[in-house]
């Protein structure tokens, strides 16, 4: 018995590696205004912390630590609040929710401690330090296996929404 043979792959990783850069750069482009602000331009031209993460983690998958700087420091100069943790609706302004969305402080304090190993930026892994500390603090209930990440509002009640079980 022979083993089956792979399919064939119609594009090589240079392929893909080069569509994965183009829509990063897209994404980038688009919605990330020079100042680093990611405006959701279909909705109403407001911002969200979740788009802010996703630009930091777009701008280190594309090396781009200019743009990883001047987004991270829009979102802290208008997004973070004292506690660590980023308030997730921003509109004409300012900041009209200042509740977290605890998935995007996870994957804002990841994209910090990547960039300050990928960029030799200590100072990002003492900002990754502070949203993670605050989100460990304030958004997460004792487990079995350690603790599980919910919202801030669900901890006293001891909810757990899956979407939050994020890697």
């Amino acid at each position: 018995v022979s083993e089956p043979s792979p399919a064939p792959v119609s594009e090589s990783v240079d392929e893909v590696s080069g569509l994965a850069r183009r829509a990063g750069q897209h994404f980038l482009d688009t919605y990330v205004e020079p100042g680093g602000r990611v405006r959701r331009i279909d909705e109403n031209d407001d911002t969200v912390s979740e788009g802010q993460a996703y630009a930091l983690l777009i701008s280190l998958g594309l090396d781009d630590e200019l743009r990883f700087q001047t987004v991270w420091s829009w979102t802290q100069q208008n997004l973070q609040q004292r506690d660590g943790l980023l308030a997730w609706h921003w509109a004409q302004g300012q900041v009209v929710d200042a509740q977290p969305a605890i998935d995007a402080d996870v994957l804002t304090a990841y994209a910090l401690a990547l960039a300050s190993q990928r960029f030799d930026r200590p100072d990002l892994l003492e900002d990754a330090k502070q949203v993670a500390r605050a989100v460990l603090e304030t958004a997460t209930i004792p487990a079995l296996e350690g603790h599980i990440l919910v919202p801030p509002w669900a901890t006293q009640r001891r909810l757990v929404n899956p979407s939050y079980l994020v890697p």
